[in-house]
This record gives C-alpha cells, sequence and structure tokens, in this order.
C-alpha cells in the first residue's frame, strides 16, 4: 500500500499536467453566450433597433439558442462595438 503523502503528491502532478494541458483551451473558449436582454443592456439600443440593423446585416446574426431563445457570442459583440467605435486605449485619461 502506498503512502498517504505519495498518493497524493501522484495526484496533485497529475492534476497539475492536466491542468497545463487544458489552459490553452480555456483561454480561447472564453465566450459567453449573451441573450437580448444582455445585448441591449451592453449596447444601449432597444430590441427593435438590434433587429432592424440584423436586417439590414449591420450588427451581427443571432444564433437559436432554444426553442424561443436567441443569443450572441460576447466575441460578435464585442467586435461589432470595436468596429463601430474604434478600438480605445485601456487607459481613461490618455
Amino acid at each position: 500500500m502506498n503512502h498517504p503523502n505519495q498518493t497524493r503528491q501522484t495526484r496533485s502532478a497529475g492534476s497539475f499536467a492536466r491542468r497545463e494541458h487544458t489552459q490553452p483551451f480555456r483561454q480561447e473558449c472564453q465566450d459567453w453566450i449573451l441573450s437580448m436582454s444582455d445585448v441591449v443592456q451592453i449596447t444601449g439600443m432597444s430590441r427593435a433597433t438590434i433587429y432592424a440593423l440584423m436586417s439590414r446585416g449591420t450588427f451581427p446574426q443571432a444564433a437559436k439558442v432554444g426553442v424561443r431563445r436567441i443569443g450572441w457570442k460576447t466575441s460578435q459583440i464585442k467586435c461589432w462595438m470595436d468596429q463601430r467605435f474604434g478600438t480605445t486605449s485601456s487607459g481613461a485619461g490618455d
């Protein structure tokens, strides 16, 4: 039978290796699905305006998430905002 400390060290080394292996995947998949109410709050636009812009092709198309639910990836909305308003520096006082 293994000594309890040896088992702990083996588990720690194994979990560290797994975490190190999956870390790049987690960084790439930071997108969240935003609901219509999230997008309204983030953009400051009304639902009607969002639908109008989508129909004109000037706003990202929503994906069907469920039977009565649509959503956008956070990266889609961020990209649209960057394109529309330009990227800004991180410092507000610059």
